[in-house]
């Protein structure tokens, strides 16, 4: 069983920590979280590690707005998590890369052929160009360039 005992502010930030492995990671482990929503200072900690675009159109909201969201006692839960979704990814992307940021930061400002010209940092900001997104780390991860 899940340890309830950790809060979804606490995975997202343990996600954040170079080299951390987050301490509950399972899906349903954080599903079986009894709150789901994000406290506004966590956001403020994602947003000074993630490049704060993505980090403002990965929730909906505009660059400039989004130090207002700091001040919420809660996100929305959507708001929370599209969060909690961004920093699996981001987490999953130092994995792979072996937190290395140079690499990391080249590649993602890289357009791609198989992303149809587009940089991997342009299709972060949505939930589907993470999903395809994952799915290249996925082959670049296992050799599979079929």
């Amino acid at each position: 069983m899940a340890d309830t005992s950790l809060t979804l502010d606490e995975i997202v930030i343990s996600r954040l920590e170079s080299g951390k492995k987050s301490e509950l990671s399972s899906a349903l482990g954080e599903a079986m979280l009894q709150e789901l929503r994000l406290k506004g200072c966590t956001l403020k900690c994602v947003a000074n590690t993630l490049p704060r675009q993505i980090v403002a159109r990965a929730i909906g909201v505009n660059n400039s707005n989004l130090h207002k969201l700091y001040r919420r006692k809660r996100l929305s839960r959507v708001q929370s998590e599209r969060i909690s979704d961004l920093t699996a990814f981001w987490a999953e992307m130092n994995g792979i890369f072996m937190h290395d940021d140079l690499v990391l930061d080249e590649w993602l400002n890289s357009k791609l052929p198989a992303l149809g010209g587009l940089s991997p940092m342009q299709m972060m900001e949505t939930l589907p160009g993470r999903k395809a997104l994952r799915e290249i780390l996925n082959r670049l991860q296992y050799g599979d360039f079929s």
